[in-house]
């Protein structure tokens, strides 16, 4: 047996885990939502702006990701769960940065979250 498992299409899987390795966790959920598009200001350097997404299933344990549709340049996005339901995503513009930045206007966001087995 080589262990492969070749598929061809959509597979639907409730839960899985990838590697053999003690510290692989078992994923139960994996929820991804783009946003409509939204317009980031200009950001001065060490400024953010924040903005709260509606994730349906999103708790506290997620692991959150987030990313834009276009190069974020010297900016970077971070997230987390506020409460359930509810992502809040934050754009930075780094303090060693000098220059005022700011995001092509009408960019979505695609925010995923991830949760796996409290056991693992």
């Amino acid at each position: 047996d080589d262990g492969k498992v070749i598929a061809n299409g959509l597979v639907e899987a409730y839960t899985f885990k990838i590697g053999r390795h003690e510290h692989s966790g078992v994923t139960r959920k994996h929820l991804k939502i783009s946003t409509a598009p939204i317009t980031v200001p200009q950001l001065y350097p060490s400024a953010s702006f924040a903005f709260d997404v509606y994730v349906p299933g999103a708790t506290a344990e997620d692991v959150v990701q987030v990313s834009f549709n276009r190069s974020l340049g010297r900016l970077y996005a971070t997230g987390h769960v506020l409460e359930d339901d509810k992502v809040r995503v934050v754009v930075h513009n780094p303090g060693n940065n000098v220059a005022v930045e700011q995001l092509p206007a009408g960019g979505v966001f695609t925010v995923s979250c991830t949760g796996y087995n409290s056991s693992d």
